[in-house]
């Protein structure tokens, strides 16, 4: 089941795991250090990294902004 989410976010592999990237709005960006938000998924698999990344770090991340 696909979730959609209010930000488009991507998923990128580094150093053996999959991070959630998530650019920054232009009215929001004063507020963060660098211009994408950049979590880890914590896996090295894609299946349960997307899964996470819809499921669980979206939605903090969508809060945050």
């Amino acid at each position: 089941m696909s979730v959609r989410t209010r930000y488009p976010h991507k998923l990128h592999h580094k150093k053996g795991k999959y991070y959630v990237s998530v650019a920054v709005p232009k009215q929001l960006k004063h507020l963060f250090s660098e211009g994408r938000i950049r979590w880890s998924t914590g896996t090295s698999d894609y299946a349960i990294a997307q899964q996470r990344a819809v499921n669980d770090i979206m939605p903090e991340i969508e809060r945050l902004l």
